[in-house]
């Protein structure tokens, strides 16, 4: 909750639930400033929320849950409370404060019990995120006129068993490009990026994240948008959950993440009608002409269905897609009244476990990974059957028809054929009814099916 006291008399505004649409569950430690010495305040504080963890280990798959806890940033205008950003990994306590001079302000945080300390700057908007100097935990920052005398503090837990303060050494006033900050010899975090967006229904939260995309191995950000600005509808929230374009070919790596899950369930039961649903889904999109060519992981929830959760990552196989731009999209759609809200999302100290990765056609489809001859459907057949088949790599295929003595009837398939999943169709008006084989071959892969047609 937040509330302020109006001027110089002892008067309070009704509270107001700021971490609302957040997308966290338990939301604590908040630290407050002002921007530019206004009567506009900055939060930050530690959000958490628990989430699945997927890992395959000798063939089978294993799931637990775990708790995610995010240094939280969201500042007020003259529009309303603006939307969320989110920073940092294992977020143990955030402070913040800001220059009486202009619109720059600093938050800073420790992670897992102080092995690490880190900070953000925001002038205007958001900077890389950076280590200070020092690691260790309750970081706290000063006020200062300028960047250059506000200074941060840490609570020392290395030099036990004598704990003590420690100034940082950083300074504030340096600027941070893609390869980190100019004339300071120290390390910089790998980052990936993200884009939530959350729809609220009485206090209960469904959240659907699109990021970690990366093409190439570099990474794909999102359209800029100042976070001062609140969302207000499901419609803007649809134009601004949106990468930038991308040049995608044959040859591209595209990676991505999801993950979607809902906040307070156990409240879906008493405070949701019936008819109320919430779809998520993300969608790769040729930008020339808006069309989309992929859907990924198209999600409903409901009344009746608020448990579902997961967090996939994709490689996409982009084998045989158009080259030009492209764009990723997280697109949503709601049936009721509710309330959206967007959260911008920067994670650092990024590893890419390929292994982890499901892979994907571009068009959304899951690629096989083993060949298949499947049995033509109908059989028996008058005159027409289909005929599916799966590739798990890219290879010359034929598919022949043989009558019973084994004579060639006639060849369906002799071609070269990408990774995926096909069918091919076989009318036989001009054959006698009787038993017929189909054999494929692909590389070292031989299969054959008996047919039947019956006139």
């Amino acid at each position: 909750m937040f509330s302020y006291r109006a001027g110089s008399q002892r008067r309070f505004n009704t509270p107001v639930d700021i971490s609302s649409g957040s997308s966290y569950s338990i939301n604590k430690y908040p630290s407050i400033s002002l921007v530019n010495n206004q009567f506009y305040p900055i939060v930050t504080w530690r959000g958490a929320f628990k989430t699945n963890v997927a890992e395959k280990r000798m063939g089978k798959e294993n799931a637990w849950m775990i708790w995610i806890y995010k240094t939280v940033v969201r500042v007020k205008s003259s529009l309303g409370w603006g939307t969320f950003s989110a920073f940092g990994n294992k977020v143990d306590y955030p402070n913040i404060n800001s220059i009486e001079t202009n619109d720059e302000t600093i938050i800073a945080w420790s992670e897992n019990q102080g092995q690490y300390a880190k900070y953000v700057k925001r002038a205007g908007s958001f900077r890389q995120t950076q280590p200070l100097s020092s690691n260790g935990t309750y970081v706290q920052l000063s006020n200062g006129s300028d960047l250059g005398n506000l200074k941060a503090i840490v609570f020392n837990i290395e030099d036990q068993p004598l704990y003590n303060l420690v100034r940082t050494t950083d300074d504030f006033t340096q600027e941070f490009g893609a390869s980190g900050a100019l004339g300071k010899e120290t390390y910089v975090f790998d980052l990936s990026y993200g884009r939530s967006g959350v729809v609220e229904k009485n206090d209960v939260e469904f959240v659907f994240n699109v990021g970690d995309i990366f093409l190439n191995g570099e990474t794909v950000n999102f359209i800029e948008r100042a976070d001062t600005l609140p969302v207000t509808n499901i419609a803007m929230l649809n134009s601004i959950v949106k990468t930038e374009n991308m040049q995608l070919s044959s040859s591209s790596e595209l990676l991505f993440s999801n993950y979607y899950y809902v906040a307070r369930p156990e409240l879906a039961d008493s405070v949701l009608s019936d008819d109320f649903t919430v779809t998520f889904k993300s969608e790769l999109v040729k930008s020339s002409t808006d069309e989309v060519i992929g859907v990924f992981d198209q999600i409903t929830y409901s009344k009746y269905n608020v448990e579902k959760y997961d967090n996939p990552n994709y490689i996409i196989d982009c084998n045989g897609i158009e080259p030009g731009e492209y764009y990723f999209r997280l697109i949503t759609e709601v049936n009721g009244e509710s309330n959206p809200s967007l959260t911008n999302i920067e994670k650092d100290n990024i590893t890419l476990d390929k292994a982890n990765y499901k892979i994907v056609g571009f068009t959304g489809s899951t690629l096989p990974e083993e060949y298949a001859l499947s049995q033509n459907y109908p059989n028996p057949f008058n005159p027409s059957t289909t005929i599916k088949y799966q590739l798990p790599t890219s290879s010359n295929v034929t598919i022949k028809i043989y009558d019973i003595l084994g004579r060639e009837v006639t060849t369906l398939v002799d071609e070269f054929k990408t990774e995926g999943r096909y069918e091919v169709n076989f009318i036989a008006s001009s054959l006698e009814s009787g038993v017929y084989l189909y054999r494929l071959e692909a590389k070292d892969f031989i299969d054959v099916k008996k047919l039947i047609l019956l006139k």
